[in-house]
């Protein structure tokens, strides 16, 4: 499908020809600079990670330990950005790397949760008195809650975002 030149500027300037003459390429002097893949922001030479928006723009980025950190946090933020336009790939990755841990979390909590209502009786049977069991029972069930919601959020955005993605060129039809 041919878009027409009204078609695909609308999003552009009136102007926006005579800006496009009048600016300036900007080059540091080399033909060969390297910009990273993702906000296409000049990079250095040996950079693993874009200084402007944190993503990975080599393979080490993915080899060093701190830095796999930072380039899956970048990919999962991107992912998870209102209006960002998945694919059925990453809707489906997505999926496969969550989806366990939020049953596995969800068993947990049952467990813990059967767990602490035993652990409750029996403190109430011998007098009230205070149970470090039961306090670290409760927390860590708190603490697994958060993590399952972290994940539900992270799925449901990603879903909500495919489908939105997915309804849209039927809209304008």
């Amino acid at each position: 499908m041919t878009q027409t030149p009204s078609e695909s500027s609308k999003d552009l300037p009136p102007d926006w020809e005579d800006l496009a003459e009048r600016a300036e390429p900007e080059s540091s002097g080399s033909e060969d600079e390297l910009v990273c893949p993702n906000c296409l922001t000049p990079i250095a030479p040996h950079s693993h990670l874009c200084s402007n928006c944190g993503g990975p723009v080599s393979d080490r980025a993915f080899c060093d330990p701190f830095a796999r950190i930072w380039g899956e946090g970048h990919i999962y933020h991107r992912v998870t950005r209102f209006g960002y336009q998945p694919s059925l790939s990453i809707l489906i990755g997505i999926w496969l790397i969550f989806i366990p841990g939020i049953v596995s979390m969800g068993l947990g909590l049952i467990m813990s949760g059967y767990y602490i209502l035993s652990d409750f009786t029996r403190v109430g049977a011998l007098g009230g008195t205070e149970d470090f069991g039961l306090s670290a029972s409760l927390f860590g069930a708190l603490l697994m809650t958060f993590i399952m919601g972290l994940q539900i959020a992270i799925v449901r955005r990603v879903t909500l975002n495919y489908l939105r993605a997915k309804a849209a060129p039927d809209e304008e039809d």
